[in-house]
């Protein structure tokens, strides 16, 4: 199969490589014509309509560690998807090898912290859920990222 690399040339990647990283994984690899490869792919804004290489639809840390280090050592371009709704389609990417995070939607509440930890997949709904049940309007929660942390 084409993949695009980091520096923008296309490889053929064995299906046998491509084998090796399922192995690894406990999410599904998706390719063009498969069940589930067009719905993964797809981000909310319809008029971004790009076809990876192929799609991983990682289901953990384990699944992005062993994603993130197989393009690496590939030099694949990758797209990484959270819950899709980049608005400008940021996404997704022709060619590249694309990590679906839609499936990784937990979320941690913890209020002796205040925290509140989240999957890159999660949306609005999913933390909005989990902290109303401890009482915790999602109002009274602060975002902050990695780099902000005190």
């Amino acid at each position: 199969m084409k993949v695009q690399t980091i520096d923008g040339r296309p490889i053929e990647l064995q299906q046998g490589v491509l084998d090796n990283l399922k192995m690894k994984l406990k999410g599904p690899v998706l390719l063009p014509g498969e069940s589930g490869y067009g719905d993964s792919r797809t981000v909310w804004n319809a008029m971004i309509d790009r076809n990876p290489a192929f799609v991983v639809r990682c289901l953990g840390a384990a699944d992005v560690i062993a994603c993130v280090e197989f393009a690496r050592d590939h030099r694949l371009l990758i797209c990484i998807k959270g819950g899709g709704h980049n608005i400008a389609g940021l996404a997704t990417a022709d060619g590249a090898m694309m990590l679906d995070l839609s499936l990784m939607r937990g979320v941690w509440v913890d209020l002796g912290r205040s925290i509140a930890h989240a999957q890159a997949g999660c949306l609005l709904g999913d933390l909005d859920r989990e902290t109303q049940v401890h009482d915790w309007p999602l109002s009274s929660v602060s975002f902050r990222t990695p780099a902000s942390r005190d």
